[in-house]
């Protein structure tokens, strides 16, 4: 499999990409307003797990508290 691009979070646009859109989102013309592209990475609900087992899921599913359970 070819190796993925890296890819930073921070973009800096030396110029706007959509002008006429610009305005509706807050864009103001002025001196020292800079443009960054931001990639946010997208992940489904955590939720807590009896005995943090996430049943060999990856490290980054879901594991917010622990819950101990006392009998």
């Amino acid at each position: 499999h070819p190796r993925p691009t890296p890819y930073n979070a921070y973009t800096e646009h030396p110029r706007l990409t959509q002008p006429e859109k610009a305005p509706r989102l807050g864009y103001k013309a002025k001196q020292g307003l800079v443009i960054y592209d931001i990639h946010v990475r997208l992940s489904g609900r955590k939720h807590p797990v009896t005995k943090a087992c996430t049943n060999d899921k990856p490290k980054s599913h879901g594991v917010y508290s622990t819950v101990v359970l006392v009998c």
